[in-house]
């Protein structure tokens, strides 16, 4: 293929102008000549459309682009159609709100100006030297969720993992290649393509979770009372870090639940006649609602906020998460108050006010902070 139609190819796909037959032919160029593969990297991390966006999902977008682009390459399209409404696909939204044909022109200049770059600085460096030093510089990928938020993301194996609000994943970029790994912080719902050559395995702070192909809800957040594994098909294997000669072989509808010994302690202001006293590791059985097919500890993936039994301050984590705010407990004796409900579509003032209605307490919005008294 000549130069010059490999970077018009290469601007029409940037600028989200090329046709299918287009995309084809790039592709075919990519695989012809791999040495392609680092200039398309290269201007695709330059070309960054609406840098003038300050929105609070800026740090998705970049992150979704730079993950789509490594998904193209190794021949996978990922399709968003089937993401619920409140889990956000940032990169679709942002091609929806600007001229077409001006994000085309305006990629043909940012090449024009990368190549003339690229020519400088080329020829004292091989393609080889050039991709290590893109390595060494960004050597895994992140996507990231902030409060208020969720996305979906298709690893380069075909896995779609859901991110719940205030969640990070990490993946280095020879995933799927040689190793399937990712690590954790916060929560995800896993759906992993089965591949028994190559086992999937989540780190997180406490645990690691080994899998072959299957469906579970992995919740690991700083700061929690409890790190929880909950499998919905197929089966796992958890070890825990500080008992790595145990392992922990999950079932069908179990979790297994580790106690974070660096948590803070839940403020106990009642009298308990028999206090309870968790096990560090226990498997248990998931929760449903009556008449509920979805557990409610996978339920936040299917846009349900949902929880039974628990302590106000548990609960109350999850809302700050669910709906970005922070919440102050003026009257530490309703941090134990044992609430029980489910949210889907409700804004917070109304879900505050069902939950107001149903366990009789005060409380004040004041911006992003709830104040229960």
């Amino acid at each position: 293929m000549q130069n010059d139609r490999f970077w018009e190819l290469l601007a029409r796909k940037i600028a989200g102008e090329a046709s299918e037959r287009e995309l084809l032919e790039l592709e075919q160029a990519l695989k012809s000549d791999p040495h392609l593969h680092f200039p398309l990297n290269t201007f695709t991390d330059l070309w960054q459309p609406n840098k003038a966006k300050t929105s609070e999902n800026e740090e998705v977008a970049s992150a979704w682009l730079r993950h789509s682009v490594r998904m193209k390459e190794e021949g996978h399209i990922v399709s968003h159609k089937e993401l619920p409404p409140s889990f956000e696909t940032v990169l679709i939204e942002g091609s929806r709100k600007s001229p077409r044909r001006f994000y085309f022109w305006a990629a043909a200049a940012t090449l024009v100006i990368a190549l003339l770059g690229w020519w400088v600085w080329g020829p004292s460096q091989s393609v080889a030297e050039k991709m290590a030093m893109t390595t060494k510089k960004e050597p895994n990928s992140e996507v990231s969720t902030k409060y208020g938020s969720k996305t979906r993301i298709q690893l380069p194996d075909g896995t779609q993992v859901w991110l719940n609000a205030g969640s990070k994943l990490n993946y280095t970029n020879d995933y799927g290649k040689s190793v399937r790994e990712v690590q954790l912080i916060g929560e995800g719902f896993f759906d992993v393509v089965k591949n028994p050559q190559m086992p999937f395995i989540i780190h997180t702070t406490s645990i690691d979770v080994k899998v072959l192909g299957t469906e579970f809800n992995v919740r690991s957040y700083p700061g929690d009372k409890t790190t929880e594994t909950s499998l919905v098909r197929g089966s796992v294997e958890v070890i825990v870090r500080k008992r790595p000669n145990e392992k922990y072989i999950l079932k069908p509808n179990e979790k297994l639940v580790v106690l974070n010994e660096e948590a803070s302690p839940i403020h106990a202001t009642l009298p308990r006649p028999k206090p309870v006293v968790e096990p560090i590791i226990a498997i248990r059985k998931l929760t449903y609602k009556e008449g509920d097919s979805i557990s409610v500890e996978t339920a936040w993936a299917f846009n349900k906020l949902s929880f039974i039994d628990e302590p106000f301050v548990e609960v109350a984590k999850k809302m700050e998460r669910w709906y970005d705010v922070s919440f102050e407990f003026r009257n530490s004796s309703l941090e134990d108050l044992r609430l029980q409900g489910s949210f889907i579509n409700e804004t917070l003032p109304i879900a505050m006010e069902a939950l107001k209605y149903s366990f009789r307490f005060k409380y004040e919005i004041k911006g992003k902070k709830v104040i229960v008294y």
